[in-house]
């Protein structure tokens, strides 16, 4: 008997897959029988009360930033095991391997990964005259670093000139992940894996806000209306955006669509593209942010049912397991070897973007990352575009908050 739960509410869709690898555990073993109980949707802090008040939590579904705060609660342990798997081992691509580290561990059962890309609005980029040739070329073009931030500026400023869209360039809000890939673009990290350190760049930083401060209060390609904003996809589905930049606009946008998933995949074909996060620097390769959902099994978990646990993981990371799962959520798979199956090669969006997932990194697994951290970098953004703060006044009071909330031995200041 095992009982998971999760901050997000689409773990029921994700446990499928791994429930199928215990189906087959059943069946090749008839004396072998799971029950499974959802628990309610938990944030990590409401977790970790149930735990420690002694609720019996085997398997917990959350992103990168949740994992601080899990393994030095003493709530998961780790699974270096799961890279020695017999059908893991040598699959999954080198990032899910790098970048799923913690204090030198292993920390999750990686599910998949939702990359922050830009999505293309291809109407609007051919009113401007981009030809089917052009549009083609331009993901490879932003990979390599050859369009860059400066390219899509002036895109969008052209665009909105001439009345095309509505917005130029549209993120999915400050509370979300795009603010995180944005800073990615310039070609600096926030985080020391190894020593497990957050790492304040002041001069990275104000780079940043400059791009925030041109790109609302000078040249007007990000509406101010910004912060406000809720992070849905409909004002790009409707056409209103030149771009938009998100971790999973494919899945949202059919949903709104109500298309079925052949006829949405021929309607984003012939109207969207994307591609990964221009970089700031020309030459510099882009990257892409990924949030990399995993399965966590907590330290309640041992002998039998964790070697029955193995055995039906080992039994779901198969590829043809994988792909209903990953065409659902139009999100990157973390197997490699998934892709060359022939119906995950006509899957044209799928084809098209697994080349990300060797570009990306993640967002820091550090306790303080996402609750103050981070925070305190999105808040100086909201101070640029609603209180017209300076770049200067933005990273300065950045720096404030960092040096006053977070203790100095976790965080390397340059």
């Amino acid at each position: 008997h095992m009982r998971y739960d999760s901050a997000n509410e689409n773990v029921v869709a994700r446990m499928n897959m791994i429930m199928n690898g215990f189906k087959k555990l059943e069946e090749q073993d008839p004396s072998v029988h799971f029950e499974f109980d959802l628990g309610p949707k938990l944030e990590v802090k409401d977790l970790a009360l149930q735990f420690n008040a002694g609720v019996p939590i085997d398997l917990f579904f959350d992103e990168e930033t949740a994992v601080g705060l899990l393994f030095d609660g003493g709530i998961i342990q780790p699974v270096d095991w799961f890279l020695e798997l017999p059908n893991v081992k040598g699959n999954l691509f080198d990032s899910v391997v790098e970048l799923g580290y913690y204090n030198g561990v292993y920390y999750g059962v990686p599910i998949d990964l939702a990359v922050n890309m830009v999505y293309a609005n291809k109407d609007a980029l051919k009113e401007l005259g981009w030809t089917d040739e052009d549009i083609a070329a331009w993901p490879e073009k932003v990979a390599e670093g050859e369009w860059t931030i400066d390219d899509m500026i002036a895109v969008c400023k052209e665009a909105l000139e001439k009345g095309i869209v509505k917005n130029g360039f549209m993120l999915d809000g400050i509370d979300n992940a795009s603010c995180a890939s944005i800073q990615g673009a310039f070609d600096f990290t926030n985080y020391d894996r190894e020593n497990n350190k957050l790492i304040f760049d002041k001069e990275g930083y104000k780079r940043v806000y400059e791009f925030f401060d041109r790109a609302v209060n000078q040249e007007g390609v990000i509406p101010v209306s910004l912060p406000g904003y809720d992070g849905t996809y409909l004002s790009f589905y409707n056409f209103e955006d030149l771009f938009f930049t998100d971790v999973s606009g494919y899945e949202w946008m059919q949903r709104y669509s109500e298309m079925s998933q052949e006829d949405w995949a021929a309607y984003y074909e012939e109207h969207f593209t994307q591609a990964l996060q221009p970089s700031a620097t020309k030459g510099v390769h882009a990257q892409a942010l990924m949030k990399m959902r995993s399965m966590f099994v907590t330290t309640q978990v041992e002998g039998e049912k964790l070697e029955y646990l193995k055995q039906a993981l080992n039994l779901a990371y198969v590829p043809e397991n994988m792909v209903e799962e990953s065409k659902y959520f139009g999100k990157l798979n973390v197997m490699k070897t998934m892709y060359d199956l022939p119906e995950v090669k006509e899957f044209k969006f799928l084809a098209d973007t697994a080349y990300m997932a060797e570009y990306g990194n993640m967002r820091a697994p550090h306790p303080d990352f996402n609750s103050k951290f981070h925070k305190y970098f999105r808040n100086q953004i909201e101070a640029i575009i609603v209180d017209k703060i300076t770049p200067e006044q933005a990273v300065e009071a950045f720096e404030a908050d960092v040096r006053f909330n977070i203790e100095d031995s976790e965080v390397i200041y340059k």
